[in-house]
């Protein structure tokens, strides 16, 4: 959910993953971890059905075409300017962040991520938009997510979209933003790689039903679906009439 240039993005992969010379996405978040749409990759069943990849891969495979369009769309949106432009981020998206996570809470995630409870970002947000001298906002109150694949798909999005946070939160910095209201951005610092890595080991080894691994990818593109939403106000549905 972060747009970063494909120059800083390459930079984010290769302190992540420790390697070099790789072609990242040119967009931070969990576009840091999206590779290019491969032929029929973004299909409906490409990803929700088991063919030879690992899940990580059909992952960032049948999320990328939406990912892309989402990062693409962000381009021009300001975000990350400068201290207004990250504070309308924040009201964006802080809504979200608090519901995904109370979904995953009660969905059990801690069972299928057991450190989960250190990963949640929501409280991070929270500080960040009272140091910048805005109020708290609510939760969105989203369905608890249904089975286990449903649940790796929310994690999936979520611990990606902080692979491309340390560029964000240094560009930040240089204009001004005070860096505690930035862990938001990169809440793990030096520790960022190893805690994703950390998170696709889960992610491959849990235990899934066939029907829980076809929900993997149609869920990840339902979260990334909301985002746009909260993010683009252009991409949100017409209100309907009671």
């Amino acid at each position: 959910m972060h747009h970063i240039a494909a120059d800083e993005a390459r930079s984010a992969h290769e302190a992540v993953t420790g390697t070099v010379g790789a072609a990242p996405s040119p967009a931070a978040g969990a576009a840091v971890d999206a590779g290019a749409c491969g032929a029929g990759a973004c299909g409906a069943g490409a990803c929700g059905t088991p063919s030879g990849r690992g899940r990580r891969d059909r992952l960032r495979h049948g999320t990328a075409e939406l990912h892309a369009a989402l990062d693409a769309a962000l381009t021009g949106a300001g975000y990350f300017d400068d201290a207004m432009g990250y504070r309308r981020y924040l009201l964006a998206v802080l809504p979200l962040q608090q519901g995904l996570e109370a979904a995953l809470d009660l969905a059990g995630a801690a069972a299928l991520l057991p450190d989960w409870p250190a990963r949640r970002r929501a409280p991070l947000g929270r500080s960040a938009l009272a140091r910048l001298g805005d109020a708290p906002v609510p939760p969105a109150v989203l369905p608890v997510p249904a089975g286990r694949g449903a649940v790796l798909a929310g994690l999936y999005v979520l611990e990606g979209a902080t692979l491309g946070g340390a560029v964000l939160a240094r560009r930040l910095r240089e204009v001004g933003v005070p860096p505690p209201a930035l862990r938001f951005l990169d809440p793990h610092g030096a520790r960022r790689g190893a805690m994703w890595r950390g998170f696709l080991a889960r992610l491959e080894a849990a235990p899934l039903s066939p029907g829980e691994e076809a929900a993997l990818c149609p869920a990840a593109r339902a979260v990334f679906a909301r985002f746009a939403a909260c993010l683009l106000p252009s991409r949100r549905p017409p209100a309907t009439q009671p």
